[in-house]
Formats: structure tokens, sequence, C-alpha cells
């Protein structure tokens, strides 16, 4: 498969494409030398929440308020629209980014805990610390606009 990727590579002009074909022959190092599996961004936004036993939100559950966040950053030019739904038929793009993978575990306190994947792919066009503007500042707004 890396030949093949190597092949492809030298015969694709710069552009995206090349782009492209340069970040799986990436991937494809990396798996080698770490045993993992070789990715490509599926468009799938993960989340990790932890909110607290004592932060209510009212009509929606943390879940929804999440995807309707990211789906805020997405509709708002801030990524791509890759996700598609259901994933294992009909393969439809969902235009927003949404679902989003997350994962939930209720803590004691008073606040919410946000970590957000990011994709290589979104690292490429934004930092870290901005793809976290991005994403964790439209998501937190759902959750304080529903308490």
């Amino acid at each position: 498969m890396t030949a093949l990727l190597k092949k492809a590579l030298a015969a694709e002009p710069e552009g995206p494409g090349w782009k492209a074909l340069a970040i799986e022959l990436e991937n494809m190092r990396i798996a080698g030398e770490t045993g993992l599996p070789a990715c490509q961004d599926t468009g799938t936004a993960v989340v990790f929440s932890e909110p607290c036993n004592r932060v209510a939100v009212s009509g929606e559950t943390i879940s929804r308020l999440i995807n309707q966040g990211i789906s805020d950053a997405c509709l708002k030019g801030f990524s791509e629209p890759s996700q598609v739904y259901p994933p294992l038929s009909g393969r439809e793009n969902t235009g927003n980014s949404t679902p989003a993978a997350v994962h939930i575990e209720q803590v004691q306190g008073s606040t919410v805990k946000l970590s957000l994947a990011v994709s290589r792919t979104e690292l490429d066009r934004f930092p870290a610390f901005v793809a976290w503007d991005i994403y964790g500042n439209s998501i937190y707004q759902r959750i304080r606009s529903s308490r």
C-alpha cells in the first residue's frame, strides 16, 4: 500500500490532492512505527464531557447540546461538513458535522468540563487552541443558554 501511495504522490502535481496523499503516507509511517491503525479523517467530532451533578440543563440533553454547538460552528464555516449518517447505510452527508461521538461521565461538583479531540486535518487548518475556541465556545454557548 505504501509503495502505491508513494507512486501516486510522485505523479500528483502539488495541490490539495498531493497534500492528501502526503498525509496518508505520513499516517502509514506512523501506523508502521506504532502499530496503531492508519487513520483517515472521517469528519467525526469527538467530545469528552464531564457534566457535574449540580449543573442542570432544561429541555435538552448534554449530548444534544454538544451536537448543536458542533453544528453551529460548522454552519459558521469553521469546519467542513464531512460527517455522514447513518454511517453504515445510506451514508448521506449531514451538512453540519454531526452527530459527534460524545462521551459523558457524570462527576461531582458544579462545573462542566469539555475536552475535544481534534483531527489532524483540523490541526492543519487551525492550531489546537483556535479549534477549541471555535468548537468549545459554540458548545458552551449552547449549554449556557439551556440553563
